[in-house]
């Protein structure tokens, strides 16, 4: 059996849990308490050699890496969620926007909306006085216009009749757009495609995904979990009418509609020399 090596809070890991909703896929879920740096072990090494989050068992096959580990799923247990050949080149560029672009502007972005911007700084490894909040802002909108643009003329982003795992890995940030403080209806396109009527049965699939992480370690969880909860209360029901399936605000994956959760990942490793985005939550 699979086995997704996992964080309740990370919206990489959330992706990861909804493609193995959607396609039925079992799995057992291990809760990864990041904040205890227990994903900093030579134990834990040995199944993602970054020390990220999430990572993926299958048989003695260990991946890391949320986009790496759709497409893993796709080619294995899915392919219908595969682009035609003619559109693979597209799939996987959008899958990089997914990687980069998005983890560049609206990730970051996210987290200082969820915690002070001390805390923020430390996991995203700068001093507090060099936190460019406001360049955050501006890549966040230049990102967000060019996708608005590309599903203004296309349903999905590869140009398919279907969704792909292009959409999946997409989707999963864009998702949480108003925990960073984002007005969604200054991008018109982005807001349909959240709400196409594609995604109606992913309700169902949060739910699904909540099941699964009840069974994750509670005492952990609870410690791990009170800090941002005090920062960040979840909204309920009345403030998501759109999804009757709105999950449980502590341990649930966000179902397709606009949620929260909040990612954490292990300093001080979230950019590179280049500024690619790099954490222990990918």
């Amino acid at each position: 059996m699979l086995t997704l090596h996992d964080h309740p809070r990370s919206g990489n890991c959330y992706k990861v849990r909804l493609f193995l909703a959607l396609i039925g896929k079992d799995y057992r879920s291990n809760f990864v308490d990041v904040l205890a740096r227990k994903n900093q072990t030579e134990e834990f090494e040995r199944i993602s050699a970054f020390q990220q989050i999430p990572a993926l068992t299958d048989g003695d096959l260990a991946l890391w890496d949320s986009h790496a580990i759709l497409l893993h799923l796709a080619h294995h247990y899915a392919p219908a969620w595969l682009a035609p050949l003619s559109r693979v080149g597209a799939m996987h560029a959008w899958i990089s926007v997914s990687a980069n672009e998005i983890a560049n502007s609206l990730q970051p972005l996210r987290l200082t909306r969820v915690v002070d911007n001390a805390e923020a700084a430390h996991h995203l490894g700068v001093s507090e006085a060099l936190l460019d909040v406001p360049g955050m802002q501006q890549r966040t909108d230049r990102v967000l216009r060019r996708l608005d643009r590309r599903l203004a003329d296309h349903d999905w982003l590869a140009g398919t009749g279907t969704p792909t795992v292009a959409d999946i890995a997409c989707y999963g940030y864009l998702a949480l757009a108003e925990e960073a403080a984002i007005d969604m209806s200054a991008y018109p396109a982005i807001d349909a495609w959240r709400a196409h009527p594609a995604t109606a049965g992913l309700c169902a699939a949060g739910r699904i995904s909540r099941a699964r992480q009840r069974k994750t370690n509670q005492k952990t969880r609870e410690k791990t979990w009170k800090p941002f909860r005090q920062q960040n209360p979840f909204p309920g029901p009345a403030r998501n009418p759109t999804c009757s399936a709105w999950p449980s605000p502590r341990w649930s994956a966000p179902p397709w509609k606009p949620s929260t959760s909040s990612p954490t990942g292990r300093p001080p490793r979230w950019y590179s020399t280049s500024c690619s985005f790099r954490s222990s939550i990918r």
